[in-house]
């Protein structure tokens, strides 16, 4: 499952995300020093990543397990829809839209 975001300018919103996480205006998705995003309350913290991707109009992010884990259904609906849900609170006006699909695709190492 990947979540695919289609904008004029994948790079600037990626650094856009980057920087209100930064400024403090996301409490709860942080960024490690691959780039990788994971949900930081305790409960899914390094449960997962979302690693982004560029592609000609799109930002996507697929969903890293963790090494010799298997990913849960709920830590995958939690990690994909609570970061869709931060998107569009904070990034509703930098993109067309935002979907996620429902398999794995080939942006997602489980």
């Amino acid at each position: 499952m990947a979540v695919y975001i289609k904008t004029t300018n994948s790079k600037e919103l990626l650094n856009k995300i980057k920087k209100t996480i930064d400024d403090g205006h996301i409490a709860t998705w942080k960024y490690d020093e691959d780039g990788d995003f994971y949900h930081s309350p305790d409960q899914w913290e390094h449960n997962g990543w979302l690693r982004p991707f560029h592609t000609d109009n799109y930002l996507i992010f697929g969903i890293i397990t963790p090494k010799n884990e298997t990913m849960s259904k709920l830590t995958y609906a939690v990690y994909h829809g609570r970061f869709v849900e931060m998107l569009l609170n904070h990034f509703d006006r930098d993109s067309d839209w935002i979907y996620t699909s429902t398999q794995a695709t080939k942006y997602d190492i489980l």
